[in-house]
């Protein structure tokens, strides 16, 4: 693993996949609903054929936590990702990063992640947010590629 200079920040932006309909990858199809089996699926992965065992935990917890009974507007599969996929592997990455570098999660507030996912379905799959919050905050950015992309400025 390569070292950082000591006077380097690293900011991780893993949150911000909450807002960004993950589960859609850039497509505008409706996806599947989130039974237990597919919940059960996306936890193991496409690969592999989740056990009964899983797919009847997903069952008990939904049943349990009322997951499904949200307020309407919510996606399931956007809250299923920020309740299950993050919360199964961010700790651990943030725990294994620690001895490299401080690091630090400037999203993890429930008000902005509702904010997130209070934007239309669209607009959060083009990653429309992102590039307000650059575009309001520090606009020379655009001027840098972003993920070996150059990305222009909503604002113009």
């Amino acid at each position: 693993m390569a070292s950082s200079p000591p006077d380097v920040v690293h900011i991780r932006s893993n949150i911000y996949e909450i807002g960004r309909a993950f589960y859609s990858q850039g497509s505008r199809r409706e996806l599947p609903a989130l039974t237990s089996e597919r919940m059960a699926q996306l936890l193991v992965g496409k690969n592999r054929q989740p056990s009964n065992e899983i797919v009847a935990a997903f069952d008990d917890w939904a049943n349990i936590t009322s997951f499904g009974a949200f307020p309407e507007g919510y996606d399931a599969h956007d809250l299923f990702y920020w309740e299950i996929r993050m919360g199964s592997w961010m700790s651990s990455v943030l725990l294994e990063s620690d001895i490299a570098h401080d690091t630090y999660t400037s999203i993890n507030s429930r008000r902005i992640l509702d904010l997130f996912l209070g934007v239309a379905r669209e607009e959060r799959i083009s990653g429309m947010i992102a590039r307000h919050l650059i575009s309001s905050s520090w606009p020379e950015l655009f001027n840098y590629p972003i993920n070996g992309k150059m990305v222009t400025d909503p604002k113009g």
